[in-house]
């Protein structure tokens, strides 16, 4: 039954949009349904979710050829593999076991329009180290991280199935 799901066609394909959208969605639900401010490193860490998930939904929509669905794969790969070396980052800052002096917390930079200036002054973002939920002692970063790269292995076996 796996091996159906891990051949590079419309299900695997499927399957990882399917992935990347409840990822998305659960981000979501924690910032606008209990109150979870995403730090920067959050924001950046839901764009490989995007870009697999879209490229997944379009290899398995629109017709494709197996060269065109191992390009698929290597995008997709490559957004998981890049968001788990982001999602160790994250872990690292958080654990205290090296620091990121861009993400400090606090008032945004204001931007340079005057009208707006006043709104951004007054929004503020959590630090990268601050841990505002953990479920059995994993963070947020932490269970992207496991995510990741889970999806990054299960990519490269899509991948072999497909050489």
């Amino acid at each position: 039954m796996l091996s159906a799901f891990l051949a590079p066609r419309r299900p695997f394909f499927l399957l990882v949009s399917l992935i990347c959208l409840s990822a998305l969605s659960a981000a979501l639900i924690g910032q606008y349904g209990f109150d979870l401010h995403p730090c920067i490193l959050c924001l950046y860490e839901r764009i490989p979710y995007v870009t697999a998930g879209l490229t997944g939904l379009a290899m398995a929509l629109l017709p494709t050829s197996p060269r065109l669905r191992r390009l698929g794969l290597l995008l997709i790969g490559l957004s998981f593999a890049a968001n788990t070396a982001l999602g160790f980052y994250h872990v690292g800052v958080e654990q205290h076991w090296w620091t990121n002096p861009g993400c400090t917390g606090g008032p945004l930079n204001a931007m340079s329009l005057a009208d707006l200036q006043s709104s951004i002054q007054k929004a503020v973002r959590p630090a990268c180290d601050d841990v505002q939920w953990s479920l059995f002692g994993i963070t947020l970063a932490g269970y992207n991280l496991l995510l990741s790269l889970a999806m990054t292995a299960l990519t490269v076996l899509a991948g072999r199935k497909a050489a």
